[in-house]
């Protein structure tokens, strides 16, 4: 074999791994997040779980209490239903007909795997601080923040196909999604290692979402973003 050959054969075989590497990068995100979840669920409740929620809680200082409830919005029900919908209906104008399904199928199945989830693990609720009104829902995990992370987070790589000068925009619609899991700490509502879960599993849901939206029928291929950088 000639030294030419040779090369254009390891070429070959670096461009085959680097592919193996490629498709298998999202198995391995999803199962870390995974993992994410199974820890948050082990760990929960421990003394560095009540010490952070000790260090944040501002349910003692009203104006900083009514600060965080406005910021709250964001991921109320109502704020993601709009999210959604409103997404759907611009995908539907660029005839994404199986895209458009994704943003609010995606959320209301992980808002029941989450109800699911809370109902079984059954964790109580942060009590004993000052100002901190006692909740009866299970806290684990909470869907006041899986339900943002995963609407923000499929949402953003969807109007702009996830691709490298889009990270801005995805990095954005994560800090949204995200901020409601820092709300329903500093409320007290929710312990940190619940919050950490509820972030994981509804990034992996809209991960897993937009793996699927790749292979739709629709769209083999994104055409040009909706939003440009």
């Amino acid at each position: 074999m000639s030294p030419g050959n040779r090369a254009d054969d390891g070429s070959r075989v670096s461009r085959s791994l680097l592919k193996a590497a490629a498709a298998a990068r999202p198995g391995l995100l999803a199962a870390a997040l995974l993992a994410v979840w199974v820890a948050m669920l082990w760990v929960g409740l421990g003394r560095i779980d009540r010490a952070i929620l000790e260090t944040l809680y501002v349910g003692d200082r009203p104006y900083l209490e009514f600060i965080a409830q406005q910021a709250g919005h964001l991921g109320a029900p109502e704020a993601i239903m709009v999210l959604t919908i409103g997404v759907s209906i611009l995908l539907i104008t660029r005839q994404q007909y199986w895209h458009a399904a994704l943003p609010p199928f995606a959320t209301l199945f992980v808002h029941e795997i989450a109800v699911l989830q809370r109902d079984a693990i059954g964790r109580p609720r942060p009590g004993g601080f000052e100002g901190l009104e006692h909740l009866q829902a299970p806290s684990f995990p909470p869907t006041r923040v899986v339900d943002p992370m995963t609407a923000y987070l499929l949402v953003g790589l969807l109007l702009t196909n996830g691709g490298r000068d889009s990270r801005l925009a995805v990095i954005a619609a994560v800090l949204i999604g995200a901020s409601n899991g820092i709300v329903r700490i500093v409320l007290g509502h929710h312990w940190p290692s619940d919050v950490i879960a509820g972030w994981a599993l509804g990034a992996a849901v809209a991960l897993a979402a937009y793996q699927i939206a790749r292979y739709l029928p629709d769209q083999k291929r994104f055409p040009r973003p909706l939003i440009e950088r």
